[in-house]
């Protein structure tokens, strides 16, 4: 249920699923369009069903895609649906960097941990390199709820998956967020000095210094 251009007040006229449906037509660079605050974004597609399970042909044309798409940009960011599906899993091993989205929420914690288990699970099933995992927390009450939460995520990978992922940063809860969200901008541009939008800028130059 892709919504990033409804976040960024776009209105595409092409989307992944127009690439997807003609195996022989133009590829991802044909629906790019130009977002407010300077970054290139593919849309995605809205309530297709066959974009949330896609066979292998179209996976691999779309991986390919991506790989084109890399070699024009500085940094490709996929953002996947939830969940642990064969589309998920064949990203996340495409990827040289996994950023895990948490919230303090118990369930988005058992999700998280389902997730890298997953990932780790599929490396060494097909004996390939496993992309970096790193932790985003997300709706963060403080900082210790912060610490907290990595910390029990942190112990379970290292008990049970001997690796710890590295937390990357946290994203406060902040009432501007959806503020920016119903005037259809994206929070760093409609408020770029409040608490969530101070503490993604910190998350992307932590991971540009990383890169």
């Amino acid at each position: 249920m892709a919504n990033a251009d409804v976040l960024c007040g776009l209105s595409p006229g092409r989307r992944l699923d127009t690439v997807l449906r003609d195996d022989r037509g133009p590829g991802l660079g044909s629906c790019v369009v130009e977002a407010p605050g300077g970054f290139l974004l593919v849309p995605g597609a809205v309530g297709v069903a066959r974009v949330a399970d896609l066979e292998a042909a179209a996976r691999q044309r779309l991986v390919s895609g991506l790989a084109e798409l890399e070699s024009r940009s500085d940094t490709v960011l996929i953002d996947t649906g939830a969940g642990i599906g064969r589309d998920v899993l064949s990203f996340a091993a495409a990827a040289d960097r996994l950023l895990v989205v948490v919230t303090p929420e118990p369930t988005s914690i058992t999700d998280a941990y389902g997730l890298i288990k997953c990932v780790v699970g599929r490396a060494k099933d097909q004996q390939s390199p496993l992309p970096r995992v790193n932790l985003v927390l997300n709706s963060i009450g403080s900082v210790q709820e912060a610490r907290d939460v990595s910390a029990r995520l942190a112990a379970t990978c290292e008990r049970f998956l001997h690796m710890c992922p590295e937390v990357l940063g946290a994203v406060r809860l902040d009432p501007r967020v959806p503020r920016a969200v119903r005037a259809r901008r994206p929070h760093l541009l409609r408020f770029p000095k409040c608490r969530a939008s101070r503490d993604v800028s910190s998350i992307a130059e932590r991971l540009l210094q990383i890169l």
